[in-house]
């Protein structure tokens, strides 16, 4: 799948992962936008990928700290 406007590489680590999201909140995105289109990511990766799964999953959860929402509302679903 596309990595889009996350860019390549932003889910090498969650460090670069929150980078971006940082970029993209800075840009006016909503929240509610943000974790769909991490979690569309997230789901795509679930049994390929496990473990870039858990680094999307860990940056779901960075991202909804600095929101101000509850990360542990963020279930881990990669296999």
């Amino acid at each position: 799948m596309e990595e889009g406007e996350w860019g390549s590489g932003a889910f090498d680590s969650v460090e670069a992962c929150v980078a971006r999201a940082r970029e993209l909140m800075r840009q006016g995105r909503p929240y509610a936008e943000l974790i769909w289109q991490l979690n569309i990511q997230r789901v795509w990766r679930k049994r390929s990928d496990p473990e870039r799964c858990r680094i999307i999953t860990q940056c779901m959860r960075e991202v909804a700290k600095m929101y101000g929402r509850n990360p542990s509302r963020i279930r881990d679903i990669c296999g």
